[in-house]
């Protein structure tokens, strides 16, 4: 385009400022916050990944990758997410959009008509469209993972284990402590022969409440005794309780 000569030495100065930037967003450490997955926590775990996200998107030092973790065929693929699929409601909003995902032709035309200035502005990399990448394909994404899964499969060490296995960094527990701490009567009793003090706690399966709940609660009144608090033994921390 045709630009008046007065406005020629602050453009230049502006795009030189935008090179500097984009040298500076080169030496980022790439941070990978994998999110969503599909436990009972899912949704929770979509709002911790949006808030880790935005807290690292404003530092210098850091370059956040939304990763959505999805569960297809039995085998896990990260989708990284354009800024309008994370946004979605809940974390079954933007596995729906995954499956079916298309720019509407009004969007098509911004993203024409506006690719000089996303060229020059956004990531290199960015995309408009999810992409998808698998377990192995991380160590050339990311540097760092930070695990905002809630429950199974980041907290039970699942998760972890593979992340080890491929030398990448991350937050959270070592995997055998995890593995041992998603196990609620497992950690009690861990506890208990460590010489802390455990509330009383009795573990009910479901094949003894569908044989018989009557003889289970009697069982409850007499031993712990109410009040009591039931828990998933094996989910996340919040999960279904009452």
């Amino acid at each position: 385009t045709n630009v008046p000569h007065q406005l020629e030495p602050l453009l230049a100065r502006l795009d030189e400022q935008r090179q500097v930037q984009t040298a500076q967003s080169s030496a980022k450490t790439r941070v990978g916050v994998i999110l969503g997955g599909y436990s009972s926590e899912r949704h929770i775990s979509v709002e911790s990944g949006r808030n880790v996200f935005e807290k690292l998107a404003a530092t210098q030092a850091y370059e956040p990758i939304p990763l959505f973790l999805s569960l297809e065929q039995g085998q896990w693929a990260f989708y990284r997410l354009p800024m309008n699929v994370l946004l979605k409601d809940n974390a079954d909003d933007i596995r729906t959009k995954l499956q079916h995902f298309a720019l509407t032709p009004a969007l098509r035309q911004i993203q024409h008509e506006a690719r000089a200035i996303t060229e020059a502005f956004s990531e290199p990399d960015y995309d408009f469209y999810p992409r998808r990448y698998t377990l192995a394909d991380l160590p050339d994404l990311i540097d760092f993972a930070f695990l905002a899964l809630h429950g199974r499969p980041g907290e039970d060490g699942e998760l972890p284990r593979h992340l080890a296995e491929l030398n990448l960094p991350y937050n959270g527990s070592q995997p055998e402590a995890a593995e041992l701490t998603i196990d609620k009567k497992a950690t009690n009793t861990f506890l208990q022969e460590q010489g802390f003090h455990v509330a009383k706690h009795q573990l009910i399966t479901a094949p003894e409440w569908a044989q018989d709940p009557d003889a289970v609660c009697q069982q409850m009144e007499a031993y712990p005794g109410y009040p009591v608090v039931a828990k998933p033994s094996d989910d996340g921390c919040s999960s279904a309780v009452k």
